[in-house]
């Protein structure tokens, strides 16, 4: 409970500097709804969420194009941060980034990591076209003569990145007892 009261103080505390708290006032009427504290926690996570979502979006191509278009005429990195609301440092970034790739648009985002079998693609197709039912161990094995060590697991991602399936099998002998 204690964590609840400390979102409903922080929650509280920010609803008067927040513009977005004022309107909420027409959605949930505190002072008339009984179940008020769970209703505006509710809807301050929802707010931060969406907070979040917003604040980590890479700026347009039209403020890019401004900021250098600024600094190439002579104005100074922290002038050009003041006058379009950026931090310095990402200023600095972006001319940086001109000067050694050429390119000033957003690098390209990837989530995750990079597959570890990744490069070893056509070799776990060899395999599996030398033996199709290979299971992951014996690809583990032919891997490992390879000296590419990865586990089990690993390999059955990869297998399954590749739009294989493995064969499904009884894996202990049928009852002699039929079930009728």
């Amino acid at each position: 409970m204690k964590w609840i009261s400390d979102s409903l103080a922080s929650a509280f505390a920010c609803r008067a500097k927040c513009t977005w708290a004022a309107s909420c006032k027409i959605f949930c009427p505190l002072e008339q709804c009984h179940n008020w504290y769970s209703v505006w926690l509710r809807i301050w996570v929802i707010h931060c969420i969406n907070l979040r979502r917003n604040e980590m979006r890479a700026y347009s191509m039209d403020l890019r194009q401004r900021v250098i278009d600024a600094c190439d005429s002579g104005l100074g990195t922290s002038e050009v941060a003041e006058t379009f609301s950026v931090s310095p440092a990402w200023v600095r970034r972006l001319k940086q980034r001109r000067r050694e790739t050429g390119c000033i648009g957003p690098k390209v985002q990837r989530r995750g990591s990079i597959p570890i079998l990744s490069k070893h693609e056509d070799k776990i197709r060899a395999i599996i076209a030398k033996k199709s039912d290979s299971t992951s161990k014996e690809i583990a094995a032919k891997l490992g003569e390879l000296s590419i060590k990865v586990s089990r697991q690993t390999i059955d991602v990869a297998v399954k990145r590749l739009g294989y399936r493995y064969k499904k099998r009884l894996s202990v002998r049928q009852s002699k007892i039929d079930l009728t």
